[in-house]
């Protein structure tokens, strides 16, 4: 077993993590700056509604798709605990 899958990935390699950090800065953008007042009104009420439910899809697929958890303890603790345990 190699030691991503023992200890799990590092966070900036998920997918998942990667795409909500996306959007995130998206709608910062959008709602925030000085591109439209509202993503709702940039969109309009159709599109608007189009975007959240391909958004919430594509959150589903990459929790699908992701077979390795996000690391919590960094390798070299992992490591050390493993070499204690025997």
């Amino acid at each position: 077993m190699d030691l991503e899958r023992a200890i799990g990935k590092f966070w900036l390699r998920s997918k998942t993590v990667l795409f909500n950090a996306l959007v995130l800065a998206l709608t910062a953008v959008v709602e925030f700056g000085d591109l439209a007042p509202s993503l709702q009104a940039a969109l309009g009420p159709k599109w608007y509604g189009i975007v959240l439910f391909g958004v919430g899809a594509a959150n589903l697929v990459l929790r699908w798709l992701t077979v390795s958890p996000l690391r919590v303890r960094s390798a070299d603790k992992e490591i050390d605990r493993r070499a204690r345990a025997g």
